[in-house]
């Protein structure tokens, strides 16, 4: 989990679950502690800030990272 600061000065949870689809492939759902219904702008930092993460490692030789963001809903 990450914690995400919003502009407001409320700090937030950012959770990643794993779940699998009907045809047994994995995928990753991330859900957040603040009040928002559906998307909000903790999780989309967070997921830009997994992926940035992951083209680093992916230049340094190991590219899971990359394919787990592209997993993430």
């Amino acid at each position: 989990s990450d914690e995400v600061e919003s502009d407001s000065g409320n700090t937030y949870i950012v959770r990643s679950r794993t779940r699998l689809d009907d045809m047994g492939g994995m995928y990753f759902v991330q859900t957040c502690t603040c009040p928002a219904r559906g998307d909000c702008r903790h999780r989309t930092a967070v997921l830009e800030m997994q992926h940035a993460e992951a083209i680093v490692d992916a230049q340094c030789g190991d590219p899971t990272g990359l394919d787990i963001v592209e997993r993430t809903q």
